[in-house]
């Protein structure tokens, strides 16, 4: 039996002597399913990256306990339980302290056991700890190290972890007992970093990050964003030691153990040519998305700057020395401070006291605009008079007069500008846009859509709230990401009604909208950044046509189709997030911003064109403009430009 959360990859092959069960640690019901006629149960299940206190305890301990119910029901004779080395640290996050309570759960229970606690395990190409750090090596100038980078980890390879678990899974002289799990090679946080270099024949230099600030931050990002990169779980790992038994494993368990140099050889085996980027196309039996069939690459080096070093000219500044075959040339701000902050984050990239001196003296391809938008119009227009393509962060513009003028710039012969609406590289909504337009759910009858974020609950300030400088509120600034996803799912409405609320200063919190189609169907929109309850931003939209309906929101797809159309089959299809195509291998907030970045790039070296381009972003912004429109007149309703 597995029990596992999702059916996926390997597990969807049937196989005679495995049956799989769909299910989580939450459900009594299927935990009793994944255990019946069991007589030994192997508990791998975790909430390792959950940084909310009460949800880890409700997984890691009380789904441990009832886990142990369903064993007693179905008189199960032993559990391997599997742990981690963070229970035993000095200091404890959330993942840490739950094992820990569970470890004691296990113990309690009366059910004869055996708890194996592994140090950092590595042994699968292409994912996990060690191929990150490889790219990291590979992409960026400098790698971040939270602390001294002299805590020791003992990584142990994939296949000796199993060998063990497979061992106790009969051993009665094992029973009752703990072992940590450590690889032969006792080596530092900084030592592996090194011994990884020499594999990929990469070297670059390390910034320690300390860890009482880092810890710091773990904690106001997570209060300030609800998910934060980095967690109080990995910021201990790497700065609360352990109290570890390094004998007790090594003298039961006689295995030929994985040295490193071995099992980074084998981990760091590179893709074939022509299999770069390619990973898992998801789900078998479904359509894949074009947009997300392979991670882009651009098929020559190209140069590319930043303008802007604000929140998404970091991100786009880290995606970029990410991204293969890209350079990062050159950054400016109007704050040199901020160019200080960046190099101290580990990039070297020159930085420019202006745009003009930028684009004289670093010379890029593509330039990365992350200006506020009432700048978007002036600097691109710098950009593409200097012979370099420009990426322009939503929206297009801060009005349709400026985002016009942008359209018609991009329209000039060998021109190359976009427009960056992640969300067309988000794995659910790629999925979902192709279904539609390739008619799966058939002629659109009618829809909803949603976008809220919990951001704002007072009087703000700075360009964001000006709307000389933004051209809005919560629409300009969040869900035009939607409106660019009703656009390109559907095409562009001809008319909106809207109202709006303003609740803490001259823009708009709150929208609700009604776009009609040119066939007549009616599309809702709602959207807030003053509503509790969305840490991240959640994106909903529900499509009705003649064949079926369709259900996108940012963790799942679900079709409902009458009839088999498209590649899709008749009756309800889900496919959550781990379901779907995910080529990318750096993951920022999502693997949408690296997808984007690539794609861009790969356009600007002679590739296909990205989904974001100026014309689209024109439409946008005339929906945009129609709908501002439409709540200043109290929900008359607009035409909408073409």
């Amino acid at each position: 039996m597995a029990l596992v959360r999702t059916v996926r990859g390997e597990l969807k092959l049937p196989r005679e002597r495995l049956t799989v069960v769909k299910g989580d640690m939450t459900d009594a019901g299927s935990l009793d399913r994944a255990v019946a006629g069991c007589d030994v149960v192997v508990h791998l299940a975790n909430a390792t990256a959950v940084t909310d206190w009460a949800k880890a305890r409700a997984i890691n301990v009380d789904g441990t306990r009832a886990l142990l119910a369903a064993c007693e029901r179905a008189k199960v004779k032993r559990l391997v339980f599997t742990s981690t080395l963070s229970a035993l640290r000095e200091k404890r996050g959330p993942y840490g302290q739950t094992k820990l309570e569970a470890e004691v759960v296990v113990r309690q229970s009366g059910m004869p056991f055996v708890i194996l606690r592994p140090s950092l395990v590595y042994g699968a190409h292409g994912v996990g700890l060690v191929a990150n750090l490889a790219a990291y090596l590979r992409g960026l100038p400098a790698v971040p190290v939270i602390g001294d980078g002299k805590i020791e980890l003992d990584p142990i390879h994939l296949n000796d972890v199993n060998e063990i678990i497979v061992q106790c899974l009969t051993r009665d002289d094992v029973l009752g007992k703990a072992y940590d799990l450590l690889g032969p090679d006792r080596i530092s946080f900084d030592g592996f970093l090194d011994r990884l270099s020499a594999e990929i024949g990469v070297k670059k230099p390390y910034v320690h990050l300390p860890g009482g600030p880092m810890l710091l931050a773990a904690h106001v990002g997570k209060a300030l964003l609800g998910k934060f990169p980095v967690t109080e779980d990995n910021v201990l790992g790497l700065t609360s030691p352990a109290k570890i038994d390094r004998e007790g494993a090594f003298r039961d368990f006689k295995l030929a153990w994985t040295t490193l140099d071995q099992g980074l050889r084998d981990v760091l085996i590179e893709p074939q040519p022509g299999d770069e980027g390619a990973i898992a196309p998801g789900r078998a039996g479904v359509p894949v998305a074009p947009l997300m069939a392979a991670m882009p690459r651009p098929q020559r080096p190209v140069r590319v700057a930043v303008v802007g070093l604000g929140k998404l000219g970091v991100a786009h500044t880290a995606v970029l020395s990410m991204v293969p075959n890209t350079e990062l040339v050159g950054v400016t701000d109007l704050a040199p401070a901020l160019g200080k902050s960046l190099r101290g984050m580990g990039y070297l990239a020159p930085f420019y006291p202006s745009v003009t001196e930028l684009l004289a003296q670093a010379k890029p391809d593509a330039v990365w605009i992350c200006t506020p938008p009432h700048a978007h119009e002036p600097v691109a227009r710098q950009v593409v008079e200097a012979g370099a393509a420009a990426f322009v962060e939503k929206p297009l513009a801060h009005s349709v007069e400026s985002a016009e003028a942008l359209a018609a710039l991009a329209a000039r012969p060998n021109a190359k500008v976009a427009c960056g609406y992640t969300l067309a590289f988000w794995p659910s909504f790629a999925a979902a846009q192709h279904a539609i337009t390739s008619g799966a759910i058939g002629e659109v009858k009618s829809a909803k859509s949603s976008m809220f974020l919990s951001q704002v609950f007072g009087p703000q300030k700075g360009w964001i709230v000006d709307p000389t400088k933004s051209g809005g509120g919560v629409v300009a600034n969040i869900s035009s990401h939607l409106l660019f996803v009703l656009r390109w799912c559907l095409g562009q409405p001809v008319a909106v009604k809207g109202e709006w609320k303003k609740l803490y200063g001259a823009v708009e919190d709150e929208v609700k909208a009604t776009f009609r189609l040119e066939n007549g169907a009616e599309v809702s929109f709602e959207s807030s950044w003053s509503v509790k309850g969305y840490n991240m931003s959640a994106t909903t939209l529900e499509v009705t046509g003649t064949n079926g309906t369709i259900t996108v929101t940012n963790e799942s797809v679900e079709l409902n189709l009458t009839a088999a159309a498209a590649g899709w089959p008749a009756g309800v299809t889900k496919l959550l997030h781990p379901e779907l195509p995910q080529p990318s291998r750096f993951d920022l907030n999502g693997e949408a911003y690296t997808l984007e970045d690539a794609a861009f790039a790969a356009w600007v070296a002679g590739g296909t064109e990205p989904p974001g381009t100026a014309a689209l972003g024109l439409d946008v912004q005339r929906m945009m403009g129609a709908l501002y429109a439409s709540c200043d007149k109290n929900g008359v309703e607009v035409e909408v430009a073409r």
